[in-house]
């Protein structure tokens, strides 16, 4: 990424140093809080901690104030601190969870396939629908399996009854 896109996508607002500060302690536990919110922010979901690119560490590093060589993101993270991590970025962020028996996504899915045929397109349409809810991204899979479920439905009432069954 260049240095333009690093500051556009993950630069640090003043009220997030602040609760970055009031919610960690200590370098490397700051350095995670924050690349947990930046990747949520820019993403949708959590990524996984180390699938998170170098440069966007060290740039939030670099944010933080902290110095040279780049310092570890929380390797020895315990569950229950990301638990908290997250849960305190989603107040934040004035964010949910996916749940599986949300229905909303369910039925913008449902009208999307009654002109739309592609899986792809349909799930970029859930997500784009959840992005724009504020409502955390689901794995891949789920999304996935949900279109296929729900395509099928659409498409099984759409065919004349004689066609329906086979």
């Amino acid at each position: 990424m260049s240095a333009a896109e690093l500051e556009t996508q993950y630069a640090l607002a003043d009220d997030e140093e602040r609760l970055v500060r009031r919610a960690t302690n200590g370098d490397s536990p700051r350095l995670t809080f924050l690349t947990m919110l930046k990747t949520r922010q820019r993403l949708g979901h959590f990524p996984a901690l180390p699938e998170v690119p170098a440069q966007i560490v060290r740039f939030l590093a670099d944010a933080l104030g902290l110095p040279p060589p780049t310092p570890l993101l929380d390797a020895e993270i315990k569950k229950k601190t990301l638990f908290r991590y997250r849960s305190v970025i989603r107040s934040h962020l004035g964010s949910t969870v996916y749940g599986d028996g949300d229905g909303r996504i369910e039925s913008v899915i449902r009208s999307a396939a009654l002109t739309m045929s592609d899986p792809a397109d349909l799930i970029n349409v859930a997500i784009e629908t959840l992005m724009r809810a504020n409502v955390e991204l689901p794995a891949y899979s789920t999304l996935d399996r949900l279109v296929v479920h729900v395509r099928h439905q659409v498409h099984e009432s759409l065919l004349p009854l004689d066609h329906r069954g086979s």
